[in-house]
């Protein structure tokens, strides 16, 4: 919570922001107005996927968002400043009723920034926006580099436990040509890039393909 919207120094909190599972945002009182300005740094996982944890860090608090230029990383070579913008403002002259409809917008910012707080510490770089032209960003780089492969391999394991779930318990949702899709997907990643996790995916579909023959046998 500050009482200005001048850059806020960070450099001692950067680690702590980065391990911090819940969304953060920038609080600007102003006494005269007696009102709380609300500014998000949702963006923060993305900056950190991209340019890494540097030495320095600002917040800079600004009142209209940039999709496409929300953070400096060239000012100062050793640090980096993300822009946090403005959500909403309350007032203690309002009644609750006034301000539902904000907090309503803070809880889906909330759920978003959290998605997007999941996804930086599995790895997964896929980060949704609250944007229309461009709803998703994907960052590939350094961290997503060395990580992508074993999140398609684990994902392709969770569909065939889903595939072998669907068999099981809803027959009629079972769909023979998409399991085949992801079947031949997975038979050449096999041979041809195989890697410790995909045993996972494999164990699955041995355990599944059986059942399957038996159930849809060839023609």
């Amino acid at each position: 919570m500050k009482s200005n919207q001048d850059r806020i120094e960070f450099h001692d909190k950067a680690h702590y922001l980065h391990n911090l599972e819940i969304p953060f945002f920038v609080g600007v009182v102003n006494e005269a107005r007696a009102d709380l300005k609300i500014y998000s740094a949702e963006r923060f996982p993305i900056m950190t996927a991209v340019y890494g944890l540097r030495e320095k860090l600002w917040l800079r608090p600004v009142d209209v968002d940039d999709p496409q230029n929300w953070c400096d990383a060239e000012t100062d070579p050793s640090g980096v400043t993300l822009d946090c913008y403005h959500v909403c403002t309350f007032s203690t002259a309002e009644e609750r009723n006034d301000i539902r409809p904000r907090v309503g917008k803070l809880v889906a910012l909330c759920q978003r920034a959290a998605a997007n707080i999941r996804s930086r510490r599995c790895e997964e770089h896929i980060y949704e926006w609250n944007n229309e032209a461009a709803p998703f960003s994907i960052v590939a780089g350094v961290g997503s580099i060395e990580h992508f492969r074993d999140n398609i391999y684990k994902r392709l394991a969770e569909a065939f436990y889903n595939f072998e779930f669907l068999l099981n318990e809803q027959p009629e949702n079972f769909n023979l040509a998409e399991f085949q899709v992801y079947e031949k997907f997975h038979l050449t990643l096999m041979a041809s890039y195989k890697r410790p996790i995909l045993g996972l995916a494999n164990d699955m579909y041995l355990k599944i393909k059986p059942v399957i023959s038996e159930r849809f046998p060839a023609p």
